[in-house]
C-alpha cells in the first residue's frame, strides 16, 4: 500500500509541476498585456469564478469550478476533471475633487481568469487557478497638489495557484496551494511627491494557501481557508515612493457553510478577515511619520477588513441554474487617507449580484453574472482635507466550463 501511495504522490507532483510551468508562462504574459481589474474588497475581487460571483462570492464551502483554489484550495477536490475560462468586464466611474476642481475617469478593463483540475486517484487531485487583481485610472490632466503631468496609475497583479488536494476520509479533504505572483506598476503625475515620470516596473512574489472542506451531513458542508502573506520583490523605480518599494499582499482567513435543503436549492455563507493594516504600503497612514519610501513612510492607511458573503443557487431545470448573493464588508479607509486614495480608489464595500448557468447537452457550461457596487464617497479630512474621492462599479462576468 505504501508503494502505491508513493507512486500516486509522484504522479501528483509531476502533474503539479507541468501545470505550474504552463500557468506561470500564461500569467507572466497577462501581467504585461491584460487590462486591470478595478478590485473591490480592498485590492481583491469580491470572489473568483463567474459562478461564485453570481452568489456574492460565497464559495469557501461551495466549490463550483476550477477557479476554486483562489477561494479555498480544498475545493479543488470536489470539482472533478474540468477546464474553465472566465472574462469579467468592469465599468467603473471614478471622481476626484481636489482644490475645488473636478476630475473624472471611466475605465473599462477586462479581467481574465482560468482554471484546470485533474483527478489523479481516489484520494489525490492536482490543478491550478489563475486570477487577476488591480486598479487602473487616468484623470487625463495634471491635478494641482499632485504634479504637473497627467495623474494616472495602473497596478496589475496575476496570481497562479498550483494546488494539490488529499482525501482524509470520505467527504473530508485538505488542500494546499503555492501562490506565485507577478505585478506591474506604473504611476505618473505625482511630481510633487518627488517622483518624476517613469516607464513602470514589475515585481514577483510568493506565498501559500491552505484549506479544508468537509461534508457534515447530506445537507451541510463546511469549509475553512487561510492564506499567508505574499511577499513581493521591490519596485526599484518606486523605492522612494512606497514603503520599502514593495506592495505585499496580506494574510487572510475565512470559514464557510453550504446548506442544501433539497436537490434544487443551495445556500452558502462565508465570513472572511483580511489583514491589510499589517502590510506597510497598505496599512501605513499618510501621516505615518517617516520619509517617502521608508518602512514607516506614508501609505494608503487601510484598516483590516471583515467580509460577509451570502449566496443562493436554484436549479430551475437540470440544465438551467439561477444565482443571487450579497457581499458586505467593513470600512476599509477613512477620509484622512483620501489623498493617496486618489491613486487607488478601492474603498467600495458592498456588492449585490445575480448569475445564471446553462449546461449544454455535451456537458459544456455557459455561465454569467452581474455585480453592482453602489457608489462610495470618501470625504477628505485632516492632512487630506480638500481631496474627495468617489467610485461606483458594475461588472459583467462570463465563463465557459468544459468537462474533461
Amino acid at each position: 500500500m505504501s508503494s502505491i501511495q508513493g507512486s500516486t504522490l509522484d504522479i501528483s507532483l509531476q502533474w503539479a509541476k507541468r501545470i505550474t510551468v504552463t500557468a506561470l508562462t500564461t500569467a507572466a504574459a497577462l501581467v504585461f498585456v491584460a487590462p486591470t481589474a478595478q478590485a473591490n474588497n480592498g485590492f481583491n475581487m469580491p470572489g473568483y469564478g463567474t459562478r461564485a460571483l453570481g452568489m456574492g462570492g460565497a464559495s469557501i464551502a461551495l466549490p463550483q469550478d476550477s477557479l476554486a483554489a483562489a477561494n479555498n484550495p480544498a475545493g479543488m477536490a470536489l470539482v472533478g476533471d474540468r477546464f474553465d475560462v472566465d472574462l469579467t468586464v468592469i465599468s467603473a466611474d471614478i471622481d476626484l475633487d481636489a482644490a475645488g476642481n473636478g476630475y473624472h475617469d471611466s475605465p473599462l478593463p477586462l479581467v481574465p481568469e482560468f482554471g484546470f483540475n485533474r483527478r489523479l486517484s481516489e484520494d489525490w487531485t492536482a490543478g491550478v487557478s489563475m486570477i487577476s487583481n488591480g486598479v487602473e485610472l487616468d484623470y487625463g490632466e495634471a491635478v494641482p497638489g499632485y504634479g504637473t503631468t497627467d495623474l494616472k496609475s495602473k497596478l496589475i497583479q496575476s496570481i497562479v495557484h498550483p494546488t494539490l488536494t488529499y482525501r482524509l476520509a470520505p467527504g473530508h479533504y485538505l488542500g494546499a496551494s503555492l501562490l506565485l505572483g507577478a505585478q506591474r506598476l506604473r504611476v505618473s503625475g505625482i511630481e510633487n511627491l518627488g517622483l518624476e515620470r517613469t516607464q513602470g516596473d514589475w515585481a514577483t512574489g510568493y506565498g501559500a494557501a491552505f484549506g479544508y472542506i468537509g461534508r457534515l451531513s447530506p445537507e451541510w458542508q463546511v469549509g475553512a481557508t487561510y492564506r499567508t502573506p505574499m511577499r513581493f520583490s521591490r519596485f526599484d523605480e518606486y523605492r522612494r515612493l512606497l514603503p520599502e518599494g514593495r506592495i505585499d499582499m496580506p494574510q487572510q482567513a475565512g470559514i464557510g457553510l453550504a446548506y442544501t435543503p433539497n436537490e434544487r436549492l443551495t445556500l452558502a455563507l462565508d465570513v472572511m478577515w483580511l489583514g491589510w493594516s499589517e502590510e506597510n504600503t497598505w496599512g501605513n497612514a499618510f501621516t505615518e511619520g517617516g520619509a517617502l519610501g521608508d518602512r514607516d513612510g506614508p501609505g494608503f492607511g487601510w484598516q483590516d477588513q471583515r467580509v460577509l458573503r451570502i449566496g443562493a443557487s436554484y436549479d430551475v431545470t437540470p440544465h438551467w441554474t439561477l444565482r443571487s448573493g450579497v457581499s458586505l464588508a467593513s470600512k476599509l479607509v477613512s477620509g484622512d487617507e483620501s489623498r493617496l486614495a486618489a491613486l487607488a480608489p478601492l474603498m467600495g464595500r458592498d456588492h449585490y449580484t445575480v448569475g445564471t448557468s446553462y449546461t449544454l447537452g455535451n456537458g459544456i457550461e455557459l455561465n454569467g453574472a452581474f455585480i453592482h457596487m453602489p457608489y462610495e464617497h470618501l470625504h477628505g479630512a485632516g492632512a487630506s482635507r480638500g481631496v474627495d474621492v468617489g467610485i461606483g462599479v458594475d461588472m459583467l462576468s462570463f465563463g465557459i466550463g468544459v468537462p474533461l
